[in-house]
């Protein structure tokens, strides 16, 4: 399982495009250690993705749960077409 999320099948990206449910990807900035650049990749591959970057780290939750919570609400409450 690991290995799946450190090296996803190539099929994976493939499939982005077929995701049209809104989905919201929340970045925590340059201190995470995930590499920030494959979020606006998958936000590029997804017609319906939101990209919002919180410069906390890769716990957003935990390290600025004000603003993820602002996020999250935001992106919940919206009204879609």
């Amino acid at each position: 399982m690991i290995a799946d999320l450190c090296r996803p099948r190539p099929d994976w990206w493939s499939g982005l495009p077929a995701v049209t449910a809104p989905t919201l990807l929340l970045a925590g900035g340059p201190r995470s250690h995930l590499d920030q650049t494959r979020f606006h990749r998958v936000a590029d591959l997804m017609p319906s993705a939101t990209i919002r970057t919180i410069e906390a780290g890769h716990r957003i939750h935990s390290h600025a749960p004000d603003r993820w919570l602002a996020e999250v609400g935001r992106f919940l409450a919206f009204k879609r077409p």
